[in-house]
């Protein structure tokens, strides 16, 4: 009998994981409008809000830095660059790079029909130009733009918030 139970607890356990793992990252809330899960708004760890303190430790020193009016201050890595606001909290990233990936896994060098499967879409789901696409969260606060190229392969993810 307690073998019984532990199995049917590990099945309910295995199915509850299993239906949190295929959480929708986009809600259609007009038609073909859709918000993205404000889960997906980080790259490689980063998100807005985050201290530049905090940054500074997980990248160490920008290789460059330049001084914006506001007063902001930009930081460019190699190909990445972020952005600070006046509280020294990201407002912007921006990157080319590969390792640097969302949590559901979108980098650069993916296909556009690749990346429409992770985000649940047809790849004509959606109006766009035809080398960008953006979402913005569900509270319209951030933007999530992609950025692709003749070929529809990523080679460029931005988050931001102040919407294009």
């Amino acid at each position: 009998m307690i073998k019984r139970i532990i199995i049917l607890v590990f099945i309910i356990t295995i199915a509850t994981f299993g239906f949190a793992q295929n959480k929708p990252l986009l809600t259609k809330i007009g038609e073909m409008v859709y918000c993205l899960d404000n889960s997906e708004f980080s790259i490689g760890g980063i998100s807005i809000g985050q201290s530049k303190t905090d940054i500074l430790k997980l990248l160490g020193s920008p290789d460059s830095t330049w001084i914006n009016e506001g007063p902001s201050e930009t930081h460019f890595y190699k190909n990445t660059r972020i952005e600070y606001n006046y509280k020294d909290k990201i407002s912007f990233i921006s990157t080319s790079d590969k390792k640097f990936e969302t949590p559901s896994g979108i980098h650069t060098g993916q296909s556009k029909a690749v990346i429409f499967k992770i985000l649940g879409l047809k790849p004509d789901a959606l109006p766009s130009i035809k080398y960008e696409n953006h979402f913005v969260n569900c509270d319209y606060e951030v933007y999530f733009y992609l950025l692709f190229d003749e070929n529809l392969s990523l080679i460029g993810l931005e988050i931001g918030n102040d919407l294009p």
